[in-house]
């Protein structure tokens, strides 16, 4: 029944979605690499949900191919419903834990609008150790070190053959 200001009147009955559960792909995410997040989302109260708009917000993961708001046509009662987002971490995250805000919008079936905020912990791996040269070789040992390496494509297919060129130096005080 509508107020008198046309605005719907509360049910008491009414649905409530929460994140039930999530996980990335990979888990853990790397540093500069683009990972899928996966949501699991939960009607747990008593009247389905429509228009169930689910955005996704952290200051330190990007959206990769298409924008941070993803929807759900609907929700009813105890049903559950999967979205997913693929997410570039910045380069400059350590390994830890880095929130991700999720923002959940829908509305029952008399269109009163809910909304509810959640966060969730994405698991960034810490970058292996970049490897460096002895710094002192043994004399007459010869010491090689890869100072640069490119691909020809630059991006290799799976089954395709492709040209791996090495600029290798000796550092050392032997012959290699």
């Amino acid at each position: 029944q509508p107020l008198e200001n046309g605005t719907p009147e509360p049910s008491t009955t009414r649905p409530v979605i929460f994140i039930r559960s999530f996980h990335t792909e990979p888990d853990p995410a790397q540093a500069n690499q683009t990972f899928r997040l996966f949501l699991e989302l939960h009607n747990v109260g008593s009247s389905n949900a429509t228009n169930v708009i689910i955005s996704i917000a952290g200051s330190e993961f990007v959206p990769q191919g298409s924008s941070s708001v993803k929807t759900i046509g609907g929700l009813g009662t105890d049903e559950h419903g999967w979205v997913w987002q693929d997410l570039r971490s910045n380069p400059d995250l350590k390994g830890g834990t880095y929130a991700v805000t999720v923002n959940i919008a829908y509305q029952d079936k008399d269109g009163m609008s809910y909304q509810s905020a959640e966060t969730v912990g994405i698991n960034v791996a810490a970058a292996p150790p970049t490897p460096t040269p002895t710094a002192e070789p043994k004399p007459g040992i010869p010491q090689l070190v890869i100072e640069n390496a490119s691909t020809s494509p630059g991006n290799i297919v799976a089954g395709e053959p492709f040209t791996l060129t090495l600029n290798v130096r000796n550092t050392g005080t032997g012959a290699a």
